[in-house]
């Protein structure tokens, strides 16, 4: 993952932040190109992921635009000799960071506050079918989410049914 800090210029009548630059973005080595942008809306302790497109890969720029979220990143990618390493950060709506999750590895995400806004800038569209989901909770990989103690995350019916770490690594992509 890469931090992503923006370029913000305040005056009395607030702040612009300079979220993205293409020309910036190649004189610093990047040269992702986004197909789609989503907006994703969740409510406190709503766990999201970890997905990774299996057949084309997604680069994604993720930033957090209102609420807290603690976002991860797992490489997924069964050649790296990082596979199943993680990293994880918490994204807010007020230093407008952002993290760059290169194509191959899975994203996650867990929203801190009540309404956290997560917006998601891919390299590919999504195909049907294609999403692979690592469990949450997979103690191969043993992401330290922030829950509080007793608290349990709120998870779809696919997130709560991902797969093994080892099931990536059958998967040669």
């Amino acid at each position: 993952m890469v931090i992503v800090r923006p370029t913000i210029r305040q005056d009395e009548r607030g702040s612009v932040r300079f979220v993205w630059n293409r020309e910036a973005w190649l004189s610093a080595g990047f040269s992702a190109e986004f197909s789609l942008e989503n907006h994703l809306v969740s409510r406190q302790w709503v766990l999201r992921g970890i997905h990774r497109q299996m057949t084309r890969p997604q680069g994604k720029l993720v930033r957090c635009l209102a609420g807290r979220v603690f976002d991860v990143a797992v490489d997924l990618r069964p050649e790296a000799q990082t596979f199943g390493h993680w990293a994880g950060r918490e994204l807010d709506s007020l230093t407008g960071e952002a993290l760059w999750i290169p194509s191959g590895f899975g994203h996650g995400m867990l929203a801190l506050t009540e309404g956290a806004v997560l917006s998601i800038q891919a390299s590919a569209h999504a195909l049907p079918g294609d999403e692979h989901t690592l469990a949450w909770d997979d103690p191969a990989v043993g992401v330290e989410w922030p829950l509080p103690l007793g608290q349990s995350p709120v998870l779809s019916g696919r997130d709560q049914n991902g797969a093994a770490l080892t099931s990536f690594r059958a998967e040669r992509v």
